[in-house]
């Protein structure tokens, strides 16, 4: 059942439970390929596309860097993520 349809969000509720260490080395790695952009992370696509360079980056990457840095920093209490 998609989580919409559920109604709820069970990360939040604490009805799933996690690999913690898993999940703080994942988001360790992904600051670790981020690039710095002032206050901001940027998570760059490593390949070219449509003629552009690597080192591109989309709404799609910021978003579920961000998201993804988001949860953990939920999920472990950890403001650096």
């Amino acid at each position: 059942m998609p989580w919409s349809a559920a109604g709820s969000r069970p990360w939040r509720a604490g009805g799933w439970r996690c690999r913690r260490a898993a999940v703080i080395a994942a988001a360790d790695r992904l600051v670790e390929l981020s690039v710095p952009a002032g206050p901001t992370l940027r998570f760059e696509y490593l390949f070219g596309f449509g003629g552009g360079r690597p080192g591109w980056v989309s709404a799609m990457t910021q978003s579920t860097g961000a998201q993804a840095l988001a949860r953990v920093s939920a999920i472990t209490g950890d403001r650096r993520y």
